[in-house]
């Protein structure tokens, strides 16, 4: 039965890197180029001075790095003279980790001092294990690495390997994901999830509009007790200290500075969470509307009451006001996620 169009692997191109000669690696350039649906392109690295190549990533989908171990020795990263250590993070911000591969080759194959097979998967994983633990940067920029023999003439490596190696292809056809980053976190724009939160969102303006200010000082005040800002951020701690009934110097010069950080931290944690995933993505910027309906429906009116910004008693601890009684289960929450990142 023929394939529907739509269900069949898309024509992907694989970058073939070395800097050594192109000799060196044309069994594999030849044995890639006959899988199903794959375009390789040879490119030729600098001998000298990689860290500061930029690797032409225009139109490729993957990249497999081959190093020969007998022309610059088995100095990947991590180690002294190193060649890659800047060089594959590159490739790896520009492709994706999972489109990476390192071979490092020329290891003698196999691997065997007495003719046993058994020999060389013990003197292999030997490597393997030496390779991870001293040059873990290359595993962290990598979606594969593994170690062979000649490339030249045959290609030296064992069946389980070059398995991984056409799996490795497989995973470059898969549809790239439409990746934007936003003050360093990477955002999955294909992700259906992101939709829902923008809608989430739009929503939670339209019913905070009305009132966003006031709700944005009271939490202004949580925020400052909580955390100590007033300690690090100076007009913070002169509001703190002045007791007036309108507070001008909030009201005058830094309301727009409040309510500009206060969305940025607000998008912070949204996108935080937006990465965590869940229903919590969904519902967060709706929090704001449900806590004010809450207290509606506590004081018995008609329409949310809050408090006016000229109420504040900056010298007792707000343990009694409403924001500090909502905020303090997602700013201990938040704390806690925030620690689990690191």
């Amino acid at each position: 039965m023929m394939e529907k169009p739509q269900s069949m692997p898309r024509q992907v191109t694989i970058g073939i890197c070395t800097s050594s000669m192109r000799p060196s690696i044309k069994a594999l350039i030849t044995k890639a180029s006959g899988l199903t649906n794959v375009t390789v392109r040879f490119i030729e690295l600098p001998y000298n001075d990689l860290d500061s190549f930029r690797l032409p990533c225009a139109g490729l989908d993957g990249v497999i790095i081959c190093h020969s171990i007998q022309n610059r020795r088995f100095a990947i990263t991590n180690v002294m003279d190193a060649l890659y250590d800047k060089f594959l993070p590159h490739v790896k911000q520009q492709l994706g980790k999972g489109n990476v591969c390192v071979v490092a080759h020329d290891f003698p194959w196999p691997m065997k001092s007495t003719g046993s097979s058994k020999d060389h998967a013990k003197i292999k994983e030997s490597h393997m294990v030496n390779f991870r633990d001293n040059q873990p940067t290359t595993f962290e920029c990598c979606g594969l690495a593994m170690i062979g023999g000649k490339l030249d003439h045959q290609v030296d490596m064992d069946k389980e390997d070059w398995t991984q190696l056409e799996a490795f292809v497989r995973r470059c056809q898969q549809p790239k994901k439409k990746v934007i980053n936003v003050f360093g976190f990477a955002i999955d724009l294909s992700d259906p999830r992101i939709i829902g939160l923008l809608i989430s969102a739009i929503v939670a303006l339209i019913f905070l509009l009305p009132f966003a200010k006031r709700f944005l000082y009271r939490s202004l005040e949580v925020v400052a007790y909580h955390a100590v800002l007033f300690l690090h951020v100076p007009f913070i701690c002169r509001v703190y200290h002045i007791r007036g009934k309108s507070h001008p110097v909030l009201k005058r010069k830094h309301t727009g500075i409040i309510l500009a950080l206060s969305i940025l931290i607000l998008i912070y944690v949204v996108v935080r969470l937006h990465r965590a995933g869940g229903v919590v993505a969904f519902l967060f910027p709706l929090v704001p509307f449900i806590g004010l309906v809450y207290q509606r429906r506590m004081k018995g009116t008609r329409g949310p009451r809050i408090l006016g910004f000229s109420t504040f008693q900056w010298s007792k601890p707000p343990e009694w006001k409403f924001p500090y009684r909502f905020w303090r289960h997602f700013i201990n929450a938040g704390t806690s996620y925030v620690i689990s990142l690191f």
